[in-house]
């Protein structure tokens, strides 16, 4: 026996499907279930290459779907993602060269999609993506360069959203992230001198595909890299002009896309990197000239937080005072339900207000109450229409709730 498919039951390993011949699995982690169905790719170097195989969770051996590219020749599947019950993914033709495919899990149902770039030339569609039931992704044209286009599946429905890089200039959207309902990703709309890198929004629609803000310098772009999203905020490196290459988080907005904190100070760059998430806290790795190359963590990042505009002083109602300022700028409250304001995403310089914003916590409830938007939610007993001034901050701050649920007029965490 060669490479075959194994499970994990109760009692150990167990054999799912052998493979015929010589064929062995390879790149198992292009795994990927849709529905009942489990894709990926073997290659049977003795018949049809390295092809697109199925197993059916319900039972029954492993299968190939079909020899896209006949014989011992290989097309390669690759970039397997999933939209509703279809699998998409690029293969590679002598005719069409690297496109986009489709499948249902069947032979008949196993198709190009289109040829982006005609003839053998290769669209190589690239850092594909789910979004409302579409499928985002980006491709090149010998027109438009590398591109962002969106795809329902069919021929017609395959079309460019956006020329964000100027004629033939590629745009290259790339670290394409889904936000939930919309889509967050690094593009330039400059040229082969000066790309302008910056942080670009889609819905999947060409009227919503848009710059979300000009972090940078018009002739250098801020360069965002190393996309993660916590609680429906992005998270990222930037290039701020004045303080180097810092973390920044957005919202989707240009008014929610801020420098979370400076964290070597001055210009040179602490260059935030290798993001991950644990309990809706954010950890990544930055350097400092003091400390070195060190892990961070930024503990409110992905609990339900409002980044919120420099104004004049900090509210907190019911006569609740803040304490234990400290070094790494959190500040607690004394009493009232342990919530919490962390002050690291506040423009500075600056204080917070979170009356002149429209958003007051009752701290001393045991849920929070607010105005949001200028709406007052008077159904929660308790609402505090004013505060009173405890203390003025000087640094980056976020208000942070307790983790969700939360109540439906707090939906926006």
């Amino acid at each position: 026996m060669g490479n075959a498919l194994w499970k994990l039951g109760p009692s150990g390993p167990v054999l799912v499907s052998d493979f015929p011949g010589n064929a062995t699995t390879t790149t198992l982690a292009k795994m990927i279930r849709v529905n009942d169905s489990l894709f990926f790719r073997v290659n049977d170097s003795t018949v049809s290459g390295v092809e697109l195989w199925r197993y059916d969770l319900n039972g029954g051996a492993a299968a190939l779907v079909k020899d896209i590219r006949s014989g011992t020749a290989s097309s390669s599947p690759d970039r397997f993602t999933a939209v509703g019950n279809t699998l998409y993914f690029t293969a590679t033709t002598t005719a069409e060269g690297t496109e986009l495919y489709k499948t249902d899990g069947t032979t008949a149902g196993t198709l190009l999609v289109k040829d982006i770039f005609p003839g053998t030339s290769s669209a190589t569609p690239s850092f594909l993506t789910a979004l409302n039931g579409a499928l985002i992704f980006q491709a090149t044209t010998a027109a438009g360069g590398a591109e962002l286009w969106r795809s329902d599946g069919t021929s017609a429905g395959t079309i460019q959203l956006a020329e964000i890089g100027p004629g033939t200039f590629s745009g290259l959207p790339r670290k394409l992230t889904d936000m939930g309902g919309y889509v967050l990703f690094e593009a330039g709309d400059g040229n082969s001198a000066s790309p302008r890198n910056e942080l670009w929004r889609t819905d999947g629609t060409s009227a919503g595909t848009y710059l979300v803000k000009r972090i940078g310098t018009l002739s250098l772009g801020s360069n965002p890299q190393q996309f993660i999203n916590i609680g429906g905020r992005l998270y990222f490196q930037a290039r701020d002009p004045v303080a180097g290459m810092e973390l920044f988080t957005s919202d989707g907005t240009s008014g929610g896309t801020v420098m979370v904190d400076d964290v070597e100070p001055g210009s040179a760059s602490s260059t935030p990197r290798t993001p991950a998430q644990l309990n809706g806290a954010l950890f990544f790795v930055a350097d400092g000239s003091t400390v070195g190359t060190e892990m961070w963590t930024l503990p409110g990042a992905g609990v339900g937080g409002a980044y919120v505009a420099a104004a004049a002083s900090v509210y907190l109602a019911s006569g609740q005072h803040l304490i234990n300022l400290n070094i790494e700028g959190n500040a607690s409250v004394a009493s009232g339900g342990g919530r919490t304001i962390v002050t690291r995403a506040l423009a500075l310089p600056g204080t917070l207000d979170l009356a002149d914003d429209n958003l007051i916590l009752d701290y001393s409830g045991v849920s929070p109450i607010a105005t949001w938007n200028g709406s007052a939610y008077t159904s929660v007993v308790g609402l505090v229409a004013s505060g009173h001034i405890v203390s003025s901050l000087a640094t980056p701050g976020m208000i942070s709730l307790p983790p969700p649920p939360y109540p439906q007029w707090l939906a926006w965490a």
